[in-house]
């Protein structure tokens, strides 16, 4: 009867720290949520306009991209105008299509475009921008020049501009060295997403439903008010259904939206989110030197979204192995990332005469029922009826930590329980 006490101690330090083990394992890192604000310079006109109104706003994290068309010239080699670009937040260089070079040409236009811009602007970006993200240029760049980010996916475009790139995923991430949509098992170049697309209604009702101001104006009528309030609340609701951070990419071109007349609203949608005192507003390159100190591999993520114009909700789960999306008590999309899909354009190229740029990960697609709406994928089937976690589908305990495995879990909790109970009455 002497030994009670002595090994009841043990065995209750055991229990607790079953229990609340994820107390202990559970990275300490600060959660955040980022809003990144950009504009890109899309054209040679329309600067003093763009001046007044960013110093009216007083705000300095823009990420600024310089498209490599008319706008190069007239930005890059005016000093006064880096120099005002400067003083409000980043410049990086954009690449359109770079699928559309063979890839010994993509690595002599990145190299031109990082000399301009150590020459013209002080210094080599650690970042660029690309609709479609090349595999290619952007190992190149990492390797040559040290940069940490790309930053213009979008997400699970289907023929729109010439380009369909599904499988991806529009939260940060480390890319693979064989696919820029694949996930990577270790650090690599971060991709961010051009904008933030509504994770339901822009597969249900339409790609249109994301955060760039014209796509929204279409979508909603040319009605101001009801544009704006979906964009603000589709902001909110995606970086806090997010974990373990919240992220949300705002991108506009700036000639291509002052050609609408659109620029003071622009300004007063840009005044209402920076009066948010709960979001982060940082450049897509403070965030990615944030995301490299921070995780030394890809953060496994978790999505519970509910969209503010059709008030469904839906579910993703995201890690090196898989992407999964549940919607009304169905996985409607699955993808097995360890499945080998190797980027053909890293040895060739795509004319565009004959087809999109296409970076879909065909192999990596088992279930592919998410789609139907405008612009979107149609989607094949009715998906699969689960209701488990995401995290075991396919239903599956490989590859989970002890208390991640619901049954593992069970099982230690009750097996303690019992010597907790034994010990007691012995």
């Amino acid at each position: 009867m002497q030994l009670k006490k002595p090994l009841l101690i043990p065995l209750f330090f055991c229990l607790a720290l079953s229990l609340f083990g994820n107390l202990f394992t559970v990275s300490g890192i600060t959660r955040k949520d980022f809003v990144s604000l950009s504009i890109a310079i899309d054209a040679d006109s329309g600067f003093d306009d763009l001046n007044t109104r960013l110093t009216a706003l007083d705000f300095h994290n823009f990420t600024f991209i310089i498209w490599y068309n008319s706008a190069w010239t007239y930005i890059l080699m005016n000093s006064t105008r880096v120099d005002i670009l400067k003083s409000f937040g980043v410049l990086i260089p954009m690449f359109s299509y770079p699928q559309v070079y063979y890839p010994i040409d993509r690595k002599a236009w990145l190299d031109a475009a990082f000399a301009n811009f150590l020459t013209y602007v002080g210094y080599i970006p650690r970042g660029f921008m690309s609709f479609c993200p090349d595999t290619y240029m952007n190992q190149y760049a990492y390797d040559a020049y040290n940069c940490t980010y790309v930053q213009g996916y979008c997400f699970d475009q289907y023929h729109v501009d010439a380009m369909t790139e599904r499988g991806g995923w529009q939260l940060p991430y480390y890319s693979s060295v064989s696919h820029v949509l694949k996930p990577s098992d270790a650090k690599g170049l971060v991709v961010f997403p051009h904008v933030t697309w509504d994770w339901l209604d822009s597969f249900m009702l339409g790609h249109w439903y994301n955060t760039h101001i014209q796509n929204l104006m279409y979508i909603f009528g040319y009605n101001l008010t009801s544009a704006k309030d979906y964009f603000v609340n589709l902001i909110d609701n995606s970086v806090t259904s997010c974990s373990p951070f919240g992220f949300v990419s705002v991108q506009w071109e700036w000639v291509w939206m002052s050609s609408y007349g659109y620029q003071e609203h622009v300004f007063d949608w840009f005044e209402t989110i920076l009066e948010n005192p709960l979001y982060t507003f940082w450049t897509y390159q403070d965030i990615a030197e944030w995301f490299l100190t921070n995780y030394e591999a890809n953060p496994v993520y978790r999505v519970s979204f509910t969209s503010p114009h059709s008030q469904n909700t839906v579910e993703w789960y995201w890690n090196t192995q898989k992407r999964v999306c549940r919607y009304g008590g169905r996985v409607m999309s699955y993808l097995d990332y360890s499945i080998p899909n190797n980027d053909k354009y890293r040895t060739t190229k795509q004319v565009l005469a004959e087809g999109d740029v296409d970076l879909t990960l065909y192999n990596c697609i088992k279930i592919d029922a998410l789609g139907g709406g405008d612009l979107r994928f149609e989607g094949v089937g009715d998906g699969q009826i689960y209701s488990g976690d995401l995290a075991l589908f396919p239903v599956s305990t490989s590859g989970l930590l002890w208390y991640q495995n619901p049954i593992t879990f069970g099982i230690i909790i009750i097996g303690l329980a019992l010597a907790v109970f034994i010990v007691w009455k012995w």
